[in-house]
């Protein structure tokens, strides 16, 4: 999948680069140079003649669902004796040991059941299993496609990542002079479009083959082992021969799990996070500069802390070792040269960010899960496939999309936002949601309806309110 290759790639780059040096300022170096691009335009026509060549062994998937190689086997039953036909010499020997089968009739003695053996056709073959695990690959990459053509399916709640319609100055509506200003649905007839309808059509043919009897009879007996034997039907058979090539030829050789493909994207975050550090000049310091990187044998970067400067903040970067994330610990030093200069916690917020490539129904429980469980003011989910309807704290980050710039600018700002404010309003009122539901802490207030936090400092330029974070989801 062109997805998974190209974020291999960008792994593959770095890790050549730091097998030749391991500090950090050679990797900073590199992305301030653009020696690594991390934006990769999408391949519409290559990705429209993949889906033809899908399209042909999906019909004859198709073919083999209406007319499946089968297997007779047979099964023990136990029948009343006047409708058994007749017995095999094991049947006969189980049927003169079971005893409860046996009546007398007067002095005689005769069965009143016996075991029999029963043929039927069954549709759990190796071969049908082959099928329905060729279809569960079918199936990832058909949505591995479809998630990648997001820009074009936009709802509105997902362009705006809102849920529900407000009317004031700064709703959605007010944003719309003419029905022309919301060109989301507008038709058009370019290449894309071309693809994602026709990935819709057999996204639909892959759901009725899931239906069949075939496959959920089958797909239940897949096992962990990818490798697939070449019985006697997937060699001369000529529907299932087509399915066992295809199947060689794109998917018997893909060993990297799930997991795996997580630490690329992991990768691709924390660089592309760097990148726009680097070019943005918010400030490496000498704390980064002693800095060191490797990679592990999953392929998962890791790195030494690294310290960055921008205006009265500094930010020091810290992994985390059991997750795909990183703490973003951000400290308000005001006019201090020292990056890592001890604040108290009026003047510190720590933040939590969590990668994942996918973020959809099927793993947003367990994401929840690690989110709740992380210690942070904030924490945040960056993620390329966002399909769960869920937008808060979520930052839809694609190799695809070339908005890295706007979507890290508003994150670091989000991590350093201060406003004027009168303290003596605020302290009983939280800032973000108007309820009056507010705790101190000695340091910071937190809002008890939507766990906003928020404290009040005094720098060298004016008295400001630090809005640390807004709803802390999760």
């Amino acid at each position: 999948m062109e997805k998974k290759e190209y974020l291999v790639e960008i792994t593959n780059k770095l890790k050549r680069l730091v097998n030749k040096d391991k500090s950090f300022t050679n990797l900073y170096d590199a992305l301030f140079n653009e020696k690594i691009n991390l934006y990769k335009r999408f391949d519409y026509e290559d990705s429209y003649n993949r889906g033809l060549k899908i399209k042909e062994v999906l019909d004859k998937i198709t073919s083999i669902v209406y007319r499946p190689h089968i297997k007779q086997e047979s099964r023990e039953i136990i029948l009343r004796s006047e409708l058994s036909p007749s017995l095999s010499t094991e049947s006969f020997l189980k049927t003169m040991k079971d005893v409860k089968n046996w009546k007398y009739k007067g002095k005689d003695i005769s069965p009143e059941y016996v075991h029999s053996l029963e043929s039927y056709d069954s549709l759990i073959t190796y071969e049908n299993t082959f099928i329905a695990l060729l279809v569960n690959e079918i199936s990832a990459e058909i949505k591995d496609i479809l998630s990648s053509l997001a820009p074009i399916t936009l709802s509105i709640e997902e362009e705006f990542e809102v849920t529900g319609l407000t009317y004031g100055e700064f709703s959605l509506v007010n944003q719309f002079e003419s029905r022309d200003d919301l060109d989301l649905f507008s038709k058009e007839s370019s290449y894309k479009v071309r693809v994602y309808k026709l990935f819709k059509i057999l996204e639909h043919k892959v759901k009725l083959i899931k239906n069949s009897e075939l496959y959920k009879l089958n797909v239940t007996k897949i096992k962990k082992d990818r490798t697939i034997m070449p019985t006697n039907i997937l060699l001369h058979d000529i529907l299932y021969s087509y399915c066992y090539k295809f199947y060689k030829e794109n998917y018997a050789f893909e060993s990297e799990d799930k997991s795996l493909l997580n630490s690329y994207y992991y990768n691709y975050v924390f660089v592309s996070l760097i990148e726009y550090l680097a070019k943005n000049k918010i400030g490496k310091t000498s704390f980064s500069n002693k800095a060191n990187i490797y990679f592990d044998k999953a392929n998962k970067i890791h790195f030494s802390t690294l310290a960055f400067k921008k205006d009265m903040f500094s930010f020091l970067i810290k992994e985390d070792d059991n997750n795909f994330g990183f703490y973003i610990e951000t400290r308000l030093i005001d006019k201090a040269i020292r990056v890592n200069t001890n604040v108290d916690n009026s003047r510190r917020s720590l933040n939590y960010l969590l990668t994942s490539l996918e973020y959809s129904l099927e793993n947003e429980a367990n994401i929840n899960l690690i989110m709740s469980s992380k210690k942070g003011i904030s924490k945040t989910l960056f993620t390329m496939n966002n399909s769960s309807g869920n937008y808060s704290n979520v930052l839809n980050l694609s190799l695809y999309k070339k908005n890295h710039d706007l979507l890290f600018k508003n994150y670091v700002n989000s991590l350093i936002l201060l406003v004027n404010a009168d303290k003596e309003l605020f302290i009983s009122k939280c800032p973000v949601c108007g309820k009056s539901e507010i705790t101190f802490d000695g340091f910071n207030y937190h809002c008890e309806n939507c766990h906003a936090t928020y404290s009040f400092n005094k720098t060298s330029e004016n008295d400001y309110m630090w809005i640390k974070s807004f709803r802390r989801a999760r």
